[in-house]
């Protein structure tokens, strides 16, 4: 039983050792961190959002990807990336969006 628990335990610790990804923070131009912006992986249908300090983490599997930041009141920004081994770290400064009103 013991060896079977090592054996295991050995396992789950390379494959978390070997996790990749994205991570960063997300600011606005006007020096605001971005609460709950949200970030979306077009191939994979999914995402993720900042946190109160503007901190977001995706965990993927090594490939390209397109990447989508938004927030209210700020510009998207697209980004496309490839994930190898490792996390890349990746800080996006998003720029105010002006809208002229009629």
């Amino acid at each position: 039983m013991r060896p079977l628990f090592c054996l295991s335990l050995f396992l789950y610790l390379s494959v978390n050792a070997q996790a990749s990804g994205i991570r960063g923070y997300l600011k606005g131009d006007d020096g605001n961190v971005l609460s709950y912006a949200t970030i979306y992986v077009k191939q994979t249908g999914s995402g993720t959002t900042t946190n109160e300090q503007g901190y977001y983490e995706i965990s993927l599997k090594a490939g390209t990807y397109d990447f989508i930041f938004q927030y209210v009141g700020y510009e998207s920004v697209e980004r496309k990336i490839t994930i190898e081994d490792g996390f890349i770290d990746l800080n996006l400064t998003l720029k105010t969006q002006v809208i002229q009103l009629r």
